[in-house]
């Protein structure tokens, strides 16, 4: 992927890769461990970090123009990290990229209302900073959908955008 990338981003993608590389290793540790818990969150973060990748690629290959990975700004009490950043046209989009457990809820719950939050809350400060907002996931619920469509938030089912 690196000749689709900015220079300055190929290291930012080499260090995703080798993040990928550590959470494979972690899994298969973890399973022969018999650590099956554990072994299930590594999964989970391992097919996130993935996605991130497959996404940024897709992105550079529909002609947009990638500015950053995993980029965190510092906030008050905290930070808010969004896993692409690109340019599209004349604008700025801050990407999030979510594997279907975070996605797949039914409202009701909290573990929906703290996500759904999180949405909000990421969308809010990429407005703060002049760019739009957009959501990657593998499915949707469809609670989570229409929790989105209401807030005005943009999504993409990762499916779309990596065939």
């Amino acid at each position: 992927m690196g000749d689709r990338l900015p220079r300055g981003l190929v290291g930012r993608a080499d260090g995703l890769i080798n993040d990928i590389r550590r959470s494979w290793g972690q899994f298969q540790e973890q399973v022969l461990a018999g650590d099956f818990n554990r072994a299930r969150a590594t999964w989970g973060a391992l097919i996130g970090k993935i996605r991130e990748l497959q996404v940024a690629g897709r992105i550079a290959d529909l002609g947009g123009t990638l500015v950053d990975i995993n980029k965190t700004f510092p906030i008050p009490g905290g930070r808010r990290e969004f896993d692409v950043i690109f340019q599209q046209g004349n604008g700025t989009v801050f990407a999030e990229v979510k594997t279907g457990g975070a996605t797949l809820l039914n409202r009701g719950s909290d573990r929906f209302q703290r996500t759904f939050d999180n949405f909000v809350a990421q969308r809010d400060f990429a407005v703060s900073q002049g760019a739009s907002y957009r959501l990657y996931a593998d499915d949707f619920s469809n609670d989570m959908v229409r929790a989105l469509r209401e807030a005005g938030i943009d999504f993409v089912q990762s499916g779309t955008i990596l065939r």
